[in-house]
């Protein structure tokens, strides 16, 4: 039951920062990227679909799979820690 409800918590502060990243990325001060990666970061914290999912989108945008891989070295480390589970696999 509380692993339920920290999910929960999780995916409401999840949508707020996306929310707040939508809101604010195309404002003088460079905080979208930000939140968007926060949210991201919260929501494949609790899904394993959502981790699929976001794999699948850095290998058919090259673009947005280099800005992920960038953000993750200013996001806290259990953030940054949950999007490198999602970097392309290149041997």
């Amino acid at each position: 039951m509380a692993k339920h409800l920290k999910n929960i918590g999780l995916r409401f502060i999840a949508a707020i920062c996306l929310l707040l990243g939508f809101i604010t990325i195309l404002t003088p001060i460079p905080t979208g990227i930000f939140f968007l990666a926060i949210g991201l970061a919260m929501i494949l914290m609790t899904s394993k679909r959502a981790v699929i999912f976001v794999r699948k989108f850095r290998r058919k945008y090259p673009k947005i799979d280099n800005l992920l891989h960038n953000v993750e070295y200013q996001l806290p480390e259990k953030l940054a820690n949950t999007l490198r589970r999602t970097r392309l696999r290149t041997y």
